[in-house]
């Protein structure tokens, strides 16, 4: 068994030894995916950061607390509290102080009967008197009704881990680049769905199908070494755009001298350097 399903195995089992390992073997696993997605560095970072911090939040963490509550406390040792809660017209309106440094997750307000969750519209940072902190500022709403005792906060305070060493993370991938586009020579299906174009990035790939398929994806090299898909998005077709695309996230980058071939059900397709050309 390799060394990451192991420390999945220990986290699961409660060994927060592992984490940081976890972190440094898959955090840019998730920040290249999150670019290609979104094209956008900075986005990506937040969401990078935020799938993390939702790996190490429980339910031992989570609060549930009244939309009528004052001045409540969420952390003494960080100084974080609820400053001011108001409901009107259906909406909601939430101030935090809370440090800079600290990551909370996005709070919502969840309707007590049908469990309708919702995030906010609207957020702001107002500075205070302490540059290392901030009042935080969501607005939410409008609401199912104008029944303050039908609504909930939901906040998740994520765990703190200290680590001997620190984590490291790097984003200077060179995602900028154009992607490699593989040449195909003759029209290839999936069953009955024509792969109209194939793009590869450095730890992922981007499939355009003509219509939406249930086939697993997954990279073979020559020595018969698969490459395990670690994630997975799929767009649906569009008024403007007939096509399905899947974009596949593998847990380590693509190596081309090890003449990788792409296999989606039976049909394999050569992604080595003889078969590609730059878009």
């Amino acid at each position: 068994m390799k060394k990451l399903e192991q420390s999945i195995l220990k986290i699961a089992n409660g060994d927060n030894n592992c984490l940081k390992f976890l972190y440094d073997e898959l955090n840019q696993a998730v920040y290249t995916l999150s670019y290609i997605i979104l094209k956008d560095r900075y986005l990506a970072e937040d969401v990078s950061q935020e799938v993390f911090v939702i790996g190490l939040t429980d339910k031992e963490n989570q609060k549930i607390l009244p939309i009528n509550i004052k001045n409540y406390v969420l952390d003494e040792n960080l100084n974080m509290r609820i400053t001011n809660l108001e409901f009107s017209n259906s909406c909601v309106s939430l101030n935090i102080k809370k440090p800079h440094a600290y990551t909370l997750l996005n709070p919502k307000i969840r309707n007590k009967e049908i469990k309708q969750e919702h995030y906010a519209i609207g957020q702001r940072i107002d500075e205070t008197d302490n540059k290392d902190e901030g009042i935080y500022a969501f607005t939410f709403g409008p609401l199912e009704s104008n029944n303050v005792n039908d609504y909930e906060l939901v906040i998740n305070t994520p765990r703190i881990f200290t680590f001997k060493e620190p984590l490291n993370v790097s984003f200077d991938l060179n995602l900028d680049n154009r992607p490699n586009e593989i040449l195909l020579h003759q029209k290839t299906y999936v069953e009955s769905a024509l792969i109209k174009s194939i793009n590869v990035y450095q730890m992922s790939l981007m499939v355009k199908m003509s219509k939406p398929i249930t086939q697993p994806i997954s990279i073979k090299y020559k020595d018969g070494t698969i490459l395990k898909e670690i994630g997975a998005t799929i767009s649906s077709p569009t008024q403007n755009d007939e096509s399905s695309n899947y974009c596949a996230m593998f847990d380590s980058t693509i190596d081309y001298s090890r003449e990788p071939v792409l296999i989606i059900g039976n049909t394999s397709v050569p992604l080595y350097e003889r078969n590609l050309v730059r878009d």
